[in-house]
């Protein structure tokens, strides 16, 4: 049995000590049982036992395991269960008096300063002059040693605001500053890393360069629907995931792994194509965001193996020379380093040959009678049409929408209409074509119109409202 303190984890340890402790942290089945407590002013109350003898050999962060540290509010369903044990185990995090971790509360900026404290065995100097901080605050010292490591500021110079609350995009910050890295200042660079976020533009300019750098080194990313949410705040178990993505980046960066455990591959993300991006050229490439450590990449399209890659010791790998013969296509990346595998989740993604400068676009595909509609190079929705018959084809063109109005929901164009003003000597003119609706559903799927598109009555009523004038559209063969 060996008795782990409950204060720095960092300390003056050997490299395969630390990685030792790292592998218990992160999902190691032990026996014991740890009485880990947080009283309500936030002190770790005692140390924790943990038989090393019976630890189990799989390494897997995130798996399943059988701590017997127990909160009653958290369970090993939870997405960051593993994460909450690991750092409590080792005294980084720890829960109320009440046997509660209380997950889902927003941290304080009084915890964070105590979290990475602990996290980073960080010692304070003295005090700091924070007409808010008394120096028999429980987190007096902690918030000291933050703002010395420079990885905290006040909120103004007299204040530190212990029980304010971090947005997503100040944590972005602190994290990246708290890993010893730097910001991404390089704007096309900034914009690679946060092309894939829906709300990137409510990132505060003097915010992007941190959030771009959290998702560069695998510490921070955004949620499920593509949103950071940068004004949002941050709950007690996210930072504990935070936290964790630091301490798995400096062990694993102090010299690899212990030789008795297999390496631990995270899952590789893919950067680009996202999930429904459109991708605008014959030629093009994939780009996924891989751990340093894995030997071999690959490829699948549509459930094919088509290249392999050898980027060990990069955050990156980029499959270059793709042809867009198909409109759509699925595509996973998988990495290995020996026995250890791992894929991303199946990403489906759409290939149009159209301007890729337009945040709204409609791009209309008159070989499959199909409609596409793209906000910020993202497909939004496809929809079936019937395009202009023999005699009176629907011409190949760029079109804005310039007018838009409600007609006779009992008359030729159905309840809706959009009239499309055509390219002509490079300004964009009234024409006799538009997308309506129609009340003859059966045609759609055919040639059967003048030259117009028309759609479902309960697909014009969909797509209207969400197209605005001077959107831009595309008919293509």
């Amino acid at each position: 049995m060996i008795a782990l303190s409950l204060g720095g984890l960092l300390g003056p340890q050997s490299a395969f000590a630390q990685q030792q402790i790292l592998f218990i942290r992160a999902g190691i089945p032990t026996t014991g049982t740890p009485d880990i407590g947080m009283s309500d002013t936030g002190t770790i109350e005692n140390t924790t036992t943990i038989d090393t003898n019976t630890a189990s050999q799989n390494p897997a962060l995130g798996h399943d395991h059988s701590l017997s540290l127990h909160y009653k509010d958290i369970s090993k369903a939870d997405w960051f269960y593993d994460k909450v044990i690991s750092l409590a185990i080792n005294g980084i995090v720890g829960g109320y008096s009440d046997g509660s971790f209380k997950p889902r509360k927003s941290i304080t900026r009084a915890e964070m300063a105590s979290f990475l404290a602990r996290a980073k065995s960080l010692q304070a100097t003295g005090t700091e002059p924070f007409g808010d901080v008394n120096e028999t605050d429980w987190f007096s010292k902690d918030v000291a040693a933050v703002l010395q490591a420079g990885i905290m500021n006040g909120t103004t110079p007299a204040l530190f605001s212990p029980s304010g609350l971090l947005t997503r995009e100040q944590v972005s910050a602190i994290i990246v500053r708290a890993a010893g890295m730097d910001g991404v200042t390089d704007i096309q660079e900034q914009n690679r890393w946060l092309q894939g976020l829906k709300d990137r533009r409510s990132i505060s300019l003097w915010a992007r360069p941190y959030a771009a750098a959290a998702i560069k080194y695998n510490l921070m990313g955004g949620y499920p629907s593509k949103e950071l949410r940068p004004s949002g705040v941050v709950t007690r178990a996210e930072t504990s995931v935070l936290i964790w993505n630091i301490l798995y980046k400096e062990i694993r960066e102090s010299g690899g792994y212990p030789t008795y455990v297999a390496p631990y591959l995270p899952k590789p993300t893919i950067i680009f194509p996202q999930q429904k991006q459109v991708v605008f050229t014959k030629n093009y490439s994939v780009t996924a965001q891989i751990d340093p450590e894995s030997s071999t990449q690959e490829l699948w399209v549509n459930g094919k193996l088509v290249q392999i890659k050898h980027a060990s010791g990069s955050n990156t790998v980029t499959f270059t020379g793709l042809k867009a013969i198909n409109r759509t296509y699925s595509i996973s990346v998988r990495t290995k380093n020996g026995s250890a595998s791992t894929s991303t989740g199946v990403v489906s993604y759409y290939c149009l040959q159209a301007p890729s400068n337009h945040d709204h676009l409609i791009v209309i595909d008159k070989s499959e009678f199909r409609l596409y509609w793209i906000i910020d190079g993202f497909l939004k929705k496809i929809y079936q049409v019937a395009i202009g018959r023999d005699g009176m084809a629907t011409p190949n063109a760029e079109w804005i929408v310039g007018q838009k109005y409600k007609t006779d929901p009992k008359g030729v164009y159905g309840p809706r209409k959009m009239r499309l003003y055509g390219l002509i000597n490079g300004t964009y003119e009234y024409t006799r074509y538009g997308i309506h609706g129609t009340n003859e559903p059966w045609v759609i799927g055919t040639r059967a119109s003048h030259g117009c598109i028309r759609l479902r009555n309960k697909d014009i009523l969909d797509l209207w409202p969400q197209v605005g004038v001077g959107d831009h559209v595309i008919t293509q063969p």
